[in-house]
């Protein structure tokens, strides 16, 4: 007889995955294109390893800086909108049971998943090495090294940092 499986929810509509779509800088060309963010089967999210790859797309408007487009906390030039890409879904754990009810095996795969973005727009301070950006309800200004500011894509409890505070 087949063998039966049992799918349970370990993580439901969580942020899995982030990574900088685009940076478009003041001067920079308006275009629209598509965007994926992938995640590899093997690839570790909250802990779980996932079996099977999956992906999200997402058409994405960039658009640069308006010349003298300013901070509106501050009279800083907006230099650079930072477009960031985010998987957002489930976490299923399968197992796979034998007659007695023995688990046989065990996996764990991406659902429900669907692409959504942030436009984080930035003044970067080339001669301090230096970024400023405002919170997304623009009522504070945070100022950061750019390697600290870089840092914070490479995973969605860093980015959460980065877009509230």
């Amino acid at each position: 007889s087949e063998p039966e499986t049992r799918r349970t929810l370990v993580i439901e509509d969580a942020r899995l995955k982030c990574d900088i779509a685009e940076i478009v800088r003041l001067g920079g060309e308006s275009k629209t294109a598509v965007y994926t963010l992938k995640v590899e089967a093997g690839e570790t999210i909250q802990e779980y390893v996932i079996d099977e790859s999956y992906e999200v797309h997402k058409i994405l408007s960039i658009e640069p800086p308006k010349a003298d487009e300013k901070m509106p906390l501050g009279d800083l030039i907006l230099t650079d909108r930072y477009y960031v890409l985010l998987m957002i879904g489930d976490i299923e754990k399968v197992e796979t049971l034998s007659d007695s009810g023995e688990v046989l095996s065990e996996s764990y795969c991406i659902t429900n998943a669907r692409s959504e973005y942030r436009m984080i727009p930035v003044s970067m301070l080339d001669e301090y090495d230096s970024v400023h950006l405002e919170d997304t309800y623009r009522q504070d200004v945070k100022i950061m090294s750019r390697s600290e500011f870089m840092d914070k894509f490479k995973n969605v409890e860093e980015l959460d940092t980065l877009i509230h505070w």
